[in-house]
């Protein structure tokens, strides 16, 4: 009987061998897919600037786009920020112009009397636009950034 009980025992390990090693070999490797790649989301590209801007591309007045205010800039160097144009101004001061980066140098009796800098384009479109670089203002900050139409006279 003993015998009898090892040769069902080897039998059965036998078998489950063969059934798992039969197994084995009966796999397909998976062929491999490429990943798939998603193209990239378009980055907004801001209107081609000119070449360039001069003081006397500044002078007038400018509408914020964003914002209900205006932007004037006159001629020795001054600017003015307000509601409407020619109107009471809450921010005045000097301006500068080193190629193309712009300084805010507001008088002193204003309420953010603090310099600020920005990178500023004429567009083709006839707008400016402004990029922060610098702005110890922070209305100024806030609100300055982007594109101003210009205003005619």
């Amino acid at each position: 009987m003993k015998s009898k009980a090892k040769f069902l025992v080897v039998l059965v390990v036998i078998v489950s061998l063969g059934l798992v090693l039969g197994a084995c070999g009966s796999q397909t490797v998976p062929t491999p897919v490429p990943p798939t790649t998603v193209p990239p989301t378009p980055t907004p590209i801001p209107p081609t600037p000119t070449p360039g801007i001069t003081v006397d591309d500044l002078i007038g007045v400018w509408k914020n786009t964003d914002f209900p205010s205006y932007l004037q800039f006159n001629e020795g160097g001054t600017y003015q920020v307000g509601y409407k144009p020619g109107g009471d101004s809450y921010e005045s001061g000097r301006f500068q112009l080193d190629g193309a980066l712009l300084t805010y140098i507001p008088d002193a009796e204003r309420s953010c009397n603090k310099t600020g800098s920005y990178l500023v384009e004429l567009t083709e479109q006839g707008q400016l636009y402004f990029e922060l670089q610098e702005d110890e203002c922070p209305t100024r900050a806030n609100l300055q950034p982007g594109f101003l139409d210009p205003v005619e006279p």
